[in-house]
């Protein structure tokens, strides 16, 4: 039998994790997603890279797993510690460690989507056209009703994996090296 009160509150944290995706969403799309991904590519360059690596070298699934399997536990713990008086900066610490992650994460997962929306037309591509090609793609995506809210939602929790993949493994990843002239 579950208490009543923890019960409650699995359904207020369902309600705060609904309430978050979608304000999420929301601000992705406002702020005009694709540009700010290409921003953070160019400004961050070598984290770019190393995300890109990151993208390549592991199976979607096992982004989405390492997405899922994560992103929900770190929110609900987060959730916790922001209920908490003293530890209350500690649980909006990791929220908002949480979205950095997932949009570090959507910056390779952008590029991915992009160079495999430009392999179908056989067309050779730099880094930013993938990028934007991408972005393009996840803005029609998410016109479509429900089902694409679903995909964004699904390419979200890849983001994360990969941005969790990358907090962990950056310090192993080849560091770009500067080219004198």
């Amino acid at each position: 039998m579950i208490p009543p009160n923890l019960l409650e509150k699995l359904n207020g944290t369902v309600d705060l994790l609904t309430l978050l995706l979608l304000a999420t969403i929301c601000m992705l799309i406002g702020m005009g997603l694709t540009g700010t991904v290409l921003a953070a590519r160019a400004f961050f360059s070598e984290a770019a890279d190393q995300l890109d690596l990151i993208s390549l070298g592991h199976s979607g699934l096992r982004r989405l797993l390492m997405g899922l399997v994560n992103g929900p536990a770190i929110f609900i713990i987060a959730t916790i510690l922001s209920k908490l008086g003293p530890l209350k900066l500690i649980g909006i610490a990791l929220i908002i460690t949480l979205l950095l992650l997932t949009f570090f994460g959507l910056i390779a997962e952008m590029a991915l989507i992009g160079r495999r929306v430009l392999a179908l037309r056989s067309l050779q591509s730099s880094i930013f056209a993938q990028t934007i090609a991408g972005g393009l793609t996840i803005s029609s995506i998410f016109l479509l009703p429900f089902a694409g809210q679903v995909i964004l939602l699904v390419i979200l929790f890849k983001s994360l994996g990969i941005g969790l993949y990358w907090l962990f493994k950056r310090s192993k990843l080849p560091v770009r090296q500067v080219k004198s002239v």
